[in-house]
C-alpha cells in the first residue's frame, strides 16, 4: 500500500550503504556470507527514505537499487550526495543522466551527508539489539517494516513533530493503540 503513495519530494537526495552483519555459519562446503550491505536512498528536505535494499557491493547490486528507486519514485533529482562508491556514477548516468552527484569523501559542514548517516546509526542500533539474522529474507524484510515505520508512524524533532511522509505531502492515519 505504501508504494502506491507518492511524496512530493525536495531536489536533493543522499545515497549511502552500511554493513549489517548475519550470524556466521557455514552449512557443508559452501560459506554463508557473514552479513549484506543495506543501500539506502533518503530525501534530505522531507527525510523521506526512499529505498532500503539488502544486497553486496557490486554494479549488480546498485542496478538492483536504482531499478526499484526508479520503479517506485517518479521525480529525479537535481543533486545525490554520495561517498565515493563507484556504482553511484555509473547508476547515476544510467537512471538520472540529468542529476549532479556530489562525492562527499570527509566530514564538512556543506554539505554533508549527515542525514544518511544518522538514520545508518539507527539502522545499526536496531540491527544490533536483534542480535544478527540468520538469512537474507528476514532482514530484507524487517528492514522494508523499518522503513515504513521511519516514514509514516515516527516523528522527527528536526521537522517539527512532523513524519517524513506528513513533510512530504502524505497524510495518512493510521490507528494508533
Amino acid at each position: 500500500y505504501v508504494d502506491t503513495l507518492k511524496p512530493e519530494l525536495s531536489a536533493v537526495w543522499q545515497m549511502d550503504e552500511t554493513f549489517i552483519p548475519f550470524k556466521s555459519r557455514k552449512t557443508g562446503k559452501i560459506n554463508v556470507p557473514d552479513g549484506y550491505f543495506c543501500w539506502t536512498c533518503i530525501d534530505t528536505g522531507t527525510r523521506f527514505v526512499l529505498d532500503m535494499y539488502l544486497g553486496d557491493k557490486t554494479l549488480v547490486a546498485g542496478v538492483n537499487f536504482f531499478e526499484r528507486i526508479k520503479n517506485t519514485i517518479k521525480d529525479e533529482p537535481e543533486v545525490v550526495a554520495t561517498d565515493g562508491n563507484i556504482t553511484y556514477q555509473t547508476c547515476l548516468k544510467m537512471y538520472y543522466p540529468n542529476t549532479t552527484q556530489v562525492k562527499l569523501r570527509q566530514i564538512s559542514l556543506e554539505p554533508n551527508t549527515s542525514f544518511i548517516e544518522r538514520y545508518n546509526g539507527t539502522i545499526k542500533n536496531r540491527t544490533k539489539t536483534m542480535r544478527s539474522f540468520d538469512s537474507f529474507y528476514p532482514c530484507q524484510t524487517t528492514l522494508s517494516a523499518f522503513q515504513i515505520y521511519y516514514n509514516f508512524l515516527r516523528p522527527h524533532m528536526a521537522l517539527g513533530g512532523k513524519t517524513p511522509a506528513q513533510e512530504a505531502g502524505i497524510n495518512v492515519k493510521f490507528p494508533l493503540r
